[in-house]
C-alpha cells in the first residue's frame, strides 16, 4: 500500500487512536487513566519480552518438525486458539465485574474457553486427517497402508 491510500489509512488510524485516548481522558473517573496506562504499557512489555519471542520460537520449531502438508492447519489452530485465549483472559480474571451488577459477567468463561479450544483442536485434527486421506488417495493407497517414517 503506497501513496494516497497509505496516508489515508494513517490519518484514519491516528484519528481512531486519538478518539480512544480522548475517551479515556474524558471519562477519567470511570476509566482511571493511570491504571489504564499501566495496563497498556505493561501489556506492550509483556508482549514484546514474553509472548512474541515464545511464539516466534514455537513457530520456528513447528516449521522444522511438522511436514509441510500439516503445518498450515496446525498453525491456524494455534493462532485461533491463542487469539481466543487472549480475548478470554480479562473475562476469566473478572476484570470489570461489579458486585452490584452480576449480569456484567454472567457466564463461566473458563469453561467456555475450554469448550471453544476443544472445538478448535477438533477442527484442526479433522483438517489434518482430511489432508492425510487426500494425500494418500492422490498416491493411490490408504493412510493405514503407508509405511511409518
Amino acid at each position: 500500500m503506497r501513496g494516497k491510500a497509505f496516508w489515508a489509512a494513517v490519518v484514519v488510524g491516528w484519528a481512531a487512536i486519538g478518539f480512544g485516548v480522548w475517551g479515556v481522558l474524558a471519562d477519567a473517573e470511570q476509566t482511571r487513566p493511570l491504571r489504564w496506562a499501566r495496563w497498556f504499557f505493561g501489556s506492550l512489555i509483556v508482549h514484546d519480552l514474553l509472548f512474541a519471542p515464545v511464539i516466534c520460537l514455537g513457530g520456528a520449531l513447528l516449521s522444522r518438525r511438522l511436514p509441510g502438508w500439516v503445518r498450515a492447519p496446525v498453525q491456524a489452530g494455534l493462532i485461533v486458539g491463542g487469539v481466543l485465549t487472549l480475548i478470554a483472559v480479562p473475562l476469566i480474571r473478572g476484570y470489570g465485574m461489579r458486585p452490584l451488577n452480576p449480569s456484567l459477567h454472567p457466564r463461566n468463561y473458563a469453561v467456555g474457553l475450554a469448550v471453544v479450544l476443544a472445538v478448535v483442536a477438533g477442527v484442526t485434527v479433522l483438517e489434518c486427517v482430511r489432508r492425510a486421506v487426500s494425500r494418500a488417495a492422490a498416491r493411490g493407497r490408504s493412510p493405514a497402508s503407508r509405511p511409518r517414517t
